[in-house]
């Protein structure tokens, strides 16, 4: 049972890094259209550096940076566990406590769970704006 739980959750966190991953790569290729999605896979192949980046160019703020930051922290330590780890595990639970609303016995997945909401939201919302900017006037 505990290792269908583990294998359940690792394929949790890795899916929903993924999904954020994703939607950076959309937004930094809405914002920056003379990127191609070639090359921004060449310069731009991992979570960290789509972060920064969509950081630096004001994006996503800092409270969605933290949080990304800490998303792909979570994900990495399950991708990289020798052992079945769940969301209680000591080292999830030690990541998820940088999460802002970390509270003394929260809920790692939740907060997990809800910071990914949150990210999700403010990249949609944010390729949205450029979107709908850039669109011309009828």
């Amino acid at each position: 049972m505990a290792g269908g739980r583990s294998k359940g959750e690792t394929g949790h966190a890795i899916q929903a890094a993924a999904r954020l991953d994703h939607g950076l790569l959309m937004l930094l290729l809405t914002h920056l259209p003379e990127l191609s999605k070639t090359r921004a896979d060449e310069i731009l192949d991992r979570f960290g550096k789509r972060r920064r980046l969509a950081h630096e160019l004001g994006l996503i703020d800092d409270a969605t940076d933290a949080d990304l930051k800490t998303i792909n922290e979570i994900r990495t330590i399950f991708v990289h566990a020798e052992v079945p780890i769940t969301f209680r595990s000591r080292y999830i639970v030690d990541e998820a406590q940088t999460f802002a609303a970390w509270k003394p016995r929260a809920s790692a997945r939740r907060l997990f769970d809800e910071a990914v909401e949150r990210c999700e939201r403010a990249i949609d919302a944010r390729r949205e704006k450029i979107v709908y900017e850039r669109s011309p006037t009828p």
